[in-house]
């Protein structure tokens, strides 16, 4: 999967490839040198808040509400204070945003389907079952909830 977006005005792409029998995936990162060095100590802004491996910098206790493109996080103090801090994030790309809410849409309605069939199935079954208790032949059950 590939996804594109950007930090500041930096265009960045990131993907993930699977590879093997064992599907093992890799992420990678595409990225201009000069946010490298941001990358190595702030690798949390490069993911998007609802990725699975979302990161948060190290004592981060909370995250707060943010602007879009920004992400605060709540500290806690040595002496028990709080403080917040923002980061400027990773945005996706537009294009991404709708292939990544049709996938959604595809994903739902899959399932969707499966337990539509799942309950098909089983009512199938119950009409079998009551059709055998009262001597009925399954081939005559399905004829009549087929409409025959």
């Amino acid at each position: 999967s590939v996804s594109a977006g950007h930090v500041g005005g930096a265009e960045i792409w990131k993907g993930q490839f699977s590879h093997g029998v064992h599907s093992l995936q890799e992420d990678w990162i595409v990225l201009p040198r000069k946010l490298l060095q941001h990358y190595v100590e702030h690798p949390f802004v490069f993911s998007l808040p609802d990725d699975d491996e979302d990161e948060w910098p190290a004592g981060a206790i909370e995250v707060l509400e943010s602007a879009p493109g920004h992400r605060t996080y709540l500290f806690e103090d040595a002496d028990g204070g709080q403080h917040a801090r923002t980061f400027q994030c990773f945005v996706l790309h537009p294009y991404f945003v709708e292939m990544k809410r049709r996938e959604q849409e595809e994903r739902d309605a899959y399932f969707r389907r499966g337990r539509e069939q799942e309950t098909q199935r089983r009512t199938l079954m119950q009409l079998e079952l009551a059709g055998l208790e009262r001597g009925r032949r399954p081939y005559e059950i399905a004829s009549r909830t087929a409409g025959g």
